[in-house]
């Protein structure tokens, strides 16, 4: 089943990588007055075409999901009316020539910064600070924080994932060696510590040290789980 999800999740962003190319190239063509006599998505066997358009250009889906290719009117390749000649890709300038060409990676290239730009300002969904397993006698139980807490304010700053709330507890233990935190129960009920670490900074503010040392472990729903194994 993962090898099935993994195929098809390469085939999906393939193609759209593909997509976002070929377009590039058919987009400056069209700018350009140049013919744009195929759009395939894929190569091969043509699984679905459509013709559309004043230039009835036909815009395909194949059969192998690996690549595709935007077919231009050009003299070198088929015999072209002298009414369109002008329109031939081989009798464009070398300038045009070259844009169609560059503009497919060009393309690619925007893309690349339009995604990141949305990820960055959509934000990427980190794990909610849910207490997992608590250890035995560790300073999380000895200040009442139990299995299914869920924290949501650390040293007055309000924290909605695992990564934010670790930054705030070691903000916390380098600022008076207190960590302050507001949790909810598995009901909803508000519940408050201050877990005293002194004399403890150089410990828990080592490398991936602060959550096994207050005896704290993540909880993971199933989804969550099996996203964390297959790409941790």
């Amino acid at each position: 089943m993962d090898f099935l999800f993994s195929i098809v999740a390469f085939v999906v962003l393939v193609g759209v990588l593909v997509a976002v190319h070929e377009y590039g190239h058919y987009l400056v063509a069209r700018l350009c007055n140049v013919k744009v006599l195929r759009y395939s998505i894929g190569f091969g066997k043509v699984l679905w075409s459509k013709r559309t358009g004043l230039d009835q250009t036909e815009y395909c889906l194949s059969a192998i999901p690996l690549g595709g290719y935007v077919q231009l009117l050009d003299e070198r390749s088929e015999e072209v009316d002298a009414n369109e000649k002008h329109r031939a890709f081989n009798n464009q300038s070398a300038t045009k020539r070259i844009l169609i060409l560059l503009a497919g990676p060009f393309a690619n290239f925007l893309f690349a910064i339009v995604a990141y730009m949305t990820m960055f300002s959509v934000g990427i969904p980190g794990v909610v600070p849910i207490i997992g397993e608590i250890e035995s006698g560790s300073i999380a139980w000895q200040n009442n924080l139990r299995s299914g807490d869920q924290i949501v304010n650390v040293g007055g700053k309000e924290v909605q994932t695992w990564q934010a709330s670790l930054i705030s507890m070691i903000g916390e233990i380098l600022d008076d060696e207190q960590i302050k935190i507001t949790l909810k129960d598995k009901f909803g009920n508000p519940k408050y510590a201050t877990l005293d670490v002194t004399g403890r900074t150089k410990e828990l503010t080592a490398p991936n040290a602060l959550m096994p040392a207050l005896g704290l472990k993540a909880f993971y729903s199933n989804y969550q789980a099996h996203y964390r194994k297959r790409y941790s």
